[in-house]
């Protein structure tokens, strides 16, 4: 079992930051881990784009808000604020689904748990 002392001297070198290839926005992007105290934050954030956007389906809100949270330049600085989270529903679908992907997996998050790994910024389905 892991001690107080490993728990502590693991944050830093624990928070990894990938490279995310998206040639349709200009060239790289970066994604980060995120910490114990984000822990909710995707949840809730889905929850503020989907009031935002109707037609959302909740897996592409969950993607945006992954997306928001965890996109950051090399040094781990985040790049997005909350209310660009909108903005990323009309980007490149393959480059929004690479990143959120990504971003999910990097946290441990499983694509059950994501969602299915068709979504995509609007929904399709007709109204009733």
């Amino acid at each position: 079992m892991a001690t107080h002392a490993e728990i502590v001297a693991s944050k830093d070198t624990a928070r990894k930051i990938i490279e995310v290839d998206t040639p349709e926005w200009g060239g790289k992007t970066y994604v980060k881990a995120l910490d114990g105290s984000d822990a909710g934050a995707a949840t809730k954030l889905q929850e503020k784009i989907r009031a935002m956007r109707k037609n959302i389906s909740e897996d592409a809100a969950l993607l945006a808000a992954w997306i928001v949270l965890c996109m950051c330049d090399k040094n781990g600085k985040r790049s997005l604020r909350e209310a660009q989270a909108l903005c990323l529903l009309d980007a490149h679908l393959g480059a929004f689904q690479r990143v959120g992907f990504k971003a999910a997996e990097i946290n441990g998050i499983t694509a059950d748990l994501v969602g299915n790994s068709e979504a995509t910024p609007a929904d399709s389905s007709p109204s009733d």
